[in-house]
């Protein structure tokens, strides 16, 4: 479950690091398209394959708005495993940097179930700060190689 990956699509890229499994960061910018999108979602579907809980911190502050097929995609993949995030994630937390958006996304949150698992941030301490706390709550510990993720002037 180690390491990193990067999609790209020219100046579009995903990038998946998972040097601090079971905290696995995965960071998009621009706009996704399906260049990245495919190969992003087989990625997070070989995460099976260990069989090892997870959680995911999705940094989209510098994300683009994707095109109405790739949003579709995104939804049909993301239904496709759900089975999966039941068995084996345990927590996802997203970073939007709009507190706008994001407080749409956590009232939508209230209405729709499917996002109530889901932690909206505006920065990166932040998400790590609600990692910390949604791995402790799940009796998993923190994994050292985390803190090179931190700010060197706030350490959690």
């Amino acid at each position: 479950m180690g390491g990193e990956r990067r999609f790209q699509d020219g100046r579009i890229e995903v990038h998946l690091d998972h040097r601090a499994a079971p905290l696995l960061v995965h960071t998009w910018v621009g706009a996704p398209t399906m260049r990245v999108v495919e190969p992003y979602f087989a990625a997070v579907a070989e995460l099976a394959e260990a069989g090892e809980r997870y959680l995911i911190i999705t940094d989209a502050s510098r994300a683009g708005r994707p095109d109405a097929s790739v949003r579709r995609a995104i939804t049909q993949h993301s239904a496709a495993l759900a089975a999966q995030r039941e068995a084996l994630s345990v927590g996802s937390v997203v970073i939007v940097s709009n507190a706008l958006v994001r407080g749409a996304l956590t009232a939508m949150s209230w209405v729709d179930s499917s996002m109530a698992e889901v932690d909206y941030v505006k920065d990166l301490p932040e998400a790590l700060a609600k990692s910390r706390a949604v791995l402790m709550t799940r009796g998993m510990a923190w994994p050292p190689a985390a803190d090179a993720l931190c700010p060197q002037d706030r350490r959690f």
